[in-house]
């Protein structure tokens, strides 16, 4: 599409919810004005997104919310240098894994929900370079196993929700890193 914002009033948010978006390419938003802070793609029947697609918003993106799609699978390499972004909502999607690396450059992340998906493991170093993370909701996954040093690197948590998951057992050494 073609953006042409007015000068005397910049836009901070992009919203397109409920619309039949499928896939989002390689430079989806290039030419979206440098006052773009938040992205919202929620409740779309989204099954891709191009590891390139928010390129040219390393800088301004603070908020992103993809949740309530189709995503299975986010490709590793999808928020690489977002390194402006704090609040990340993958909630009500159909997740299964999340590939070692996904969450990589995201040093200024604050808020990740991963609700309500079908995730079952938490693997060690998920998490690693996420310094500033205050809140995980992994709250209505299916979640049997925290490896020993998933959560290593969350030093400034202060949330972490494991509720309605399906956990019988947590091992001391797997929360140890709190």
């Amino acid at each position: 599409f073609i953006w042409t914002p007015s000068p005397d009033q910049p836009y901070t948010k992009l919203d397109l919810c409920c619309n039949d978006i499928v896939a989002v390419p390689p430079f989806a938003f290039k030419g979206l004005p440098s006052t773009i802070s938040s992205i919202t793609l929620d409740r779309n029947p989204l099954i891709g997104v191009s590891p390139r697609a928010f390129d040219g918003l390393e800088m301004t993106l603070t908020r992103l919310d993809m949740s309530n799609t189709d995503l299975e699978v986010i490709h590793w390499g999808v928020f690489r240098g977002l390194i402006s972004l704090k609040e990340l909502n993958l909630e009500r999607n159909d997740m299964f894994a999340i590939p070692k690396g996904l969450f990589d450059g995201l040093k200024n992340l604050q808020d990740l929900s991963l609700k309500w998906n079908k995730l079952s493991v938490l693997r060690a170093g998920m998490f690693r370079r996420l310094d500033h993370l205050k809140t995980l909701s992994f709250q209505g996954n299916r979640i049997t196993t925290i490896e020993e040093g998933s959560f290593d690197y969350l030093r400034q948590l202060d949330l972490l929700d494991l509720s309605n998951n399906q956990l019988t057992y947590v091992d001391q050494q797997a929360v140890k890193g709190l």
